[in-house]
């Protein structure tokens, strides 16, 4: 009888017992509020160090590496450019002039911002803009870890043709212009690797070509694209139809997947390669030479077009035009 009384008692103090919570685990993407009410139409994320740079419409937000809001620049908008200043990975933020046609950058270090460079590259050519080519968020340069950069620029004696510029933050006032013999549209520019800039024409001399850094144009590739990145050697590309293309032999060479999407981009981080497509991201892996997708979690970002991702301080970060978005490193993982 005193078995039945103890379990008796027991079960009823079990019964009793105030239930516990459960932890629930989200791996929702979280809204960025640090910078809610400025980032609406953010189009890009740079990482330098201890600092990020989120990029939106009229201002520049600078992030710790305690995910806190530190410094936030308010710029007016250039109503001929979608954005008027390009940070970028190498460590600086690059401004236009305000002129209608700008043809002058100011050119600053991100932890520095009062030191300042000027290009000027004169009436005679005019910066070319953000372009929208394909859907696709064009680098409207590109630059070296030393501090060269190469722009596009109109012609303004010329309209049709673009020229390229080849400029050093070390000797500002001394530059290459490159004539590419072909209109602005049909020029994309892609990264820096091993010495040389890449970049893409559609035009009438169709191809991947490279610039060294003494201005000299050599085509590697018949082929042109709309986006390309590096990850461990392999060049990742998308072509003009979103089609994934691969290279084993930096850009001589590409195998062409089957995989083709409506719009998106195609980012590396952390050595690994990922293509966003509006709200859904894929890691991009290669498996017997081909080129497979793997899904990765996109809960909370339905409806939010991505134009960049980032990987800061232990978390991941999208930019999006409605929104800055972020999920921890932890929860950052395939769909099961």
């Amino acid at each position: 009888m005193k078995h039945y009384f103890v379990i008796l008692t027991t079960l009823l103090f079990i019964s009793c017992k105030e239930d516990e919570p459960i932890e629930v685990i989200d791996n929702s993407w979280n809204l960025f509020t640090e910078v809610k009410h400025q980032a609406k139409n953010a189009s890009n994320c740079s990482v330098h160090n201890d600092m990020m740079v989120i990029r939106s419409f009229n201002s520049l937000s600078y992030i710790n590496s305690n995910h806190q809001l530190s410094n936030q620049y308010f710029i007016s908008s250039n109503l001929n450019y979608e954005y008027k200043q390009f940070p970028t990975n190498s460590g600086y933020c690059l401004t236009l002039s305000d002129d209608l046609y700008p043809s002058r950058i100011e050119c600053r270090p991100f932890l520095n911002l009062t030191a300042s460079v000027s290009f000027d590259f004169n009436q005679d050519s005019t910066i070319v803009g953000l372009e929208r080519q394909l859907g696709l968020y064009e680098p409207v340069f590109i630059s070296s870890p030393s501090g060269q950069f190469l722009f596009k620029v109109k012609n303004n004696l010329n309209q049709s043709n673009s020229l390229l510029v080849l400029a050093d933050v070390n000797s500002p006032r001394n530059y290459n212009k490159i004539n590419l013999n072909s209109k602005p549209n049909y020029t994309t520019l892609h990264f820096y690797s091993s010495g040389k800039f890449y970049y893409s024409s559609t035009d009438i001399d169709q191809g991947l070509f490279t610039v060294d850094t003494l201005g000299n144009v050599e085509k590697i590739s018949a082929q042109a694209f709309g986006a390309i990145v590096e990850s461990d050697g392999i060049f990742y590309a998308l072509g003009s139809f979103f089609d994934l293309f691969i290279s084993f032999d930096k850009g001589q060479t590409w195998q062409k997947s089957s995989f083709k999407a409506p719009s998106g981009n195609i980012v590396n981080l952390k050595n690994k390669t990922f293509f966003i497509d509006q709200e859904r991201i894929f890691e991009v892996v290669i498996e017997n030479n081909q080129i497979k997708l793997i899904t990765y979690h996109s809960k909370g970002l339905e409806g939010n077009a991505i134009t960049a991702l980032c990987h800061f301080s232990g978390r991941y970060y999208c930019t999006t035009k409605s929104g800055v978005f972020y999920l921890n490193e932890e929860q950052f993982k395939p769909e099961n």
